[in-house]
């Protein structure tokens, strides 16, 4: 799956393993740095461009998303975080 696609996007990398791995599939250079990416950054990788570090969307925040889906049945909102309904 990875090598047909011409755009990879990746976040939420917790070990450094992981992080080595995807260092090495998009030559980024240094696993410390994914592992160190902010829960609202990810690794964004175009074919033929160097990655980039982009905001990840989200689409129960961003204006443009506004009105666009349905409410999930298995999450409630708590302020701006979303917990699993119990």
């Amino acid at each position: 799956m990875f090598n047909n696609a011409h755009v990879h996007q990746t976040f939420g990398i917790t070990n450094m393993n992981l992080a080595r791995q995807i260092s090495d599939l998009y030559g980024y250079g240094n696993d410390e740095s994914i592992l160190g990416l902010s829960p609202n950054d990810a690794l964004l990788m175009r074919c033929g461009q160097r990655p980039q570090v982009v905001r990840r969307l989200n689409y129960l925040r961003d204006s443009v998303f506004k009105g666009m889906y349905d409410n999930n049945p298995y999450f409630v909102r708590d302020n701006k975080r979303c917990n699993v309904a119990r």
